[in-house]
């Protein structure tokens, strides 16, 4: 997670976004004609991507910079037969590293294969690099993972999980909250029961502070699917964010029982103890 990462891989990770959230640039009006400019725009941000890729290996140890290097180098040289084996190892690798990284060689290699499947699993990839940013700094992966949802979509308009995905970005920082969730609520009336698309909307409600619509929307994912246990998670952390600490506490109680016992428990009652605690 990005919160893992180190102080200076943090850095040049903000670095690279901050690139992204100058793209409205790009904007500005000109004389160029529109093919010159996308050609040019594509030669700069790839060229500023590989600069700003091999600044986050210099905050490898000496054996992951040489593991990077390694696999990419293969990456590169593999042939058309073996390049998704190459790109996969690669894409793994960082994954556990850094998502922003893993996150753009996915693009590259859904770029290569032009396979809805790879297409999707950049888009996602994206996606979950906005949950761990900080708010300014979201707009980049969030535009990244609309770009790939739509390109998804057009090939197959009725893919459930592009429509969520594109939704999501859209509220989550891609320019677009409302329309988003506009996307949103229309899925659940054609799925009532996706669990995912009521979880994203009850997420959303956290955010803008409406807490009982909210509480609402995790209920609703609860009695459709009780084996999502997170769900009571997520009714603890609603009902501490509206300041009512006894339902709070009785949804993390919840959600503790269904954890396996040993360190999963432990570690939670201490984050559960220090949370209580600086609320009160």
């Amino acid at each position: 997670m990005f919160s893992a990462l180190s102080e200076k891989t943090k850095a040049v990770l903000l670095a690279l976004l901050f690139l992204f959230l100058g793209l409205g640039l790009w904007l500005l009006p000109t004389r160029h004609p529109e093919a010159y400019l996308q050609a040019a725009q594509v030669k700069e941000l790839n060229t500023d991507l590989e600069a700003q890729i091999e600044e986050v290996k210099s905050g490898l140890s000496p054996e992951q910079q040489v593991e990077a290097q390694r696999l990419e180098l293969a990456w590169r040289q593999a042939d058309p037969a073996n390049r998704r084996g190459a790109s996969d190892t690669l894409i793994r690798f960082w994954g556990q590293i850094n998502p922003a990284v893993a996150a753009i060689f996915a693009k590259k290699k859904a770029e290569d294969t032009n396979d809805d499947a790879d297409v999707l699993d950049a888009a996602q990839r994206f996606l979950t690099v906005v949950s761990v940013m900080t708010e300014e700094d979201k707009s980049w992966a969030a535009v990244e993972a609309a770009g790939l949802f739509r390109q998804v979509l057009k090939t197959d308009p009725k893919s459930l999980e592009a429509k969520r995905g594109l939704g999501t970005a859209m509220v989550e920082g891609a320019g677009a909250p409302m329309e988003g969730i506009g996307m949103l609520t229309e899925i659940l009336k054609e799925y009532p029961n996706d669990v995912e698309t009521i979880l994203r909307l009850g997420h959303f409600s956290v955010l803008s502070s409406q807490f009982s619509k909210a509480v609402e929307r995790f209920h609703q994912a609860i009695s459709i699917d009780s084996s999502r246990s997170e769900v009571y998670f997520l009714l603890g952390d609603t009902w501490l964010k509206a300041g009512n600490q006894d339902s709070a506490k009785k949804y993390f109680g919840l959600y503790r029982e269904r954890l396996p016992s040993g360190m999963a428990k432990t570690s939670f009652d201490a984050w559960l103890a220090e949370t209580i605690s600086k609320t009160n």
